[in-house]
C-alpha cells in the first residue's frame, strides 16, 4: 500500500513537474505568422541564467543572433541582428533554449522584450521541415507586398489632402485678388469721375 501511495505521488510530483504548460496542438504557419511580432531563424550565442522575478522565480535571458528575419520591420530597417529573450525557468508557457543550437522562432514582444512559447512553432531548426520555411517566405512576400499598398494608399490620401490645402488656399487668395482688382477698379472709376466732373467746372 505504502509503495503504491510513493508511486501515486511520484507520478503527480512528474507530471506537475513536466506538464506545468498544456497546449492544444500547434497553430497552423499562417495563424502564427499573424500572431507573432517576429518570426527568424536564430542561434542562441549567451544565456544568462543569474536573474530572479520579484517570487524568487528563475528568469533567463537568451541572446539571440538573427540568420533570417521572415517577420521583424525593425531587423529589416536597421539591420541589428542581436535579441534577447526572457523566459521563466519553470511552471510557465516559456520556450527554454539550448546553448549554441539554431531555432525557428516565433516570438512575441511585451514592455519592448522578447518572449517564446513552447505552445508556438518555435523548434529547432534540424527538425523544422522546408515547406515551412517556404511558407514563411511567401507570406514574408504578402505581407510586404500588403505593407506597400498600404502605405501607397497613405501617400495619395496625404497627396490629396494637401491638393485640397493647397486648391483652398489657392482658391482664397484668388478671391483676395479679385477683391482688390474690383477695390482698385471701383477707385478708378470714382477718380475719373471726379476729373471729369472737375474738367467740366473748368470749362463752364
Amino acid at each position: 500500500m505504502k509503495k503504491i501511495i510513493v508511486f501515486i505521488l511520484l507520478i503527480l510530483f512528474v507530471s506537475n513537474k513536466s506538464y506545468g504548460c498544456s497546449c492544444s496542438e500547434k497553430p497552423s504557419i499562417k495563424y502564427n505568422f499573424s500572431e507573432a511580432d517576429q518570426i527568424f531563424i536564430g542561434k542562441i550565442i549567451k544565456i544568462d541564467g543569474s536573474n530572479y522575478d520579484e517570487s524568487g522565480q528563475k528568469i533567463n535571458f537568451y541572446t539571440v543572433e538573427i540568420l533570417e528575419s521572415f517577420k521583424d520591420d525593425f531587423y529589416k530597417l536597421t539591420k541589428r541582428k542581436f535579441r534577447t529573450i526572457v523566459s521563466s525557468n519553470v511552471g510557465s508557457c516559456d520556450y527554454n533554449f539550448i546553448l549554441g543550437k539554431v531555432y525557428l522562432i516565433y516570438a512575441n514582444s511585451s514592455n519592448d522584450l522578447l518572449s517564446c512559447s513552447m505552445c508556438s512553432r518555435t523548434e529547432l531548426i534540424d527538425r523544422i521541415k522546408k515547406s515551412e520555411l517556404e511558407e514563411l517566405k511567401k507570406l514574408k512576400i504578402e505581407a510586404e507586398k500588403e505593407e506597400n499598398q498600404i502605405k501607397i494608399v497613405a501617400f495619395k490620401n496625404k497627396f490629396e489632402k494637401e491638393k485640397d490645402l493647397m486648391k483652398g488656399s489657392f482658391d482664397k487668395k484668388s478671391k483676395d485678388y479679385e477683391m482688390i482688382i474690383y477695390s482698385l477698379s471701383g477707385l478708378l472709376i470714382l477718380l475719373l469721375i471726379l476729373l471729369l466732373k472737375k474738367n467740366r467746372k473748368l470749362r463752364s
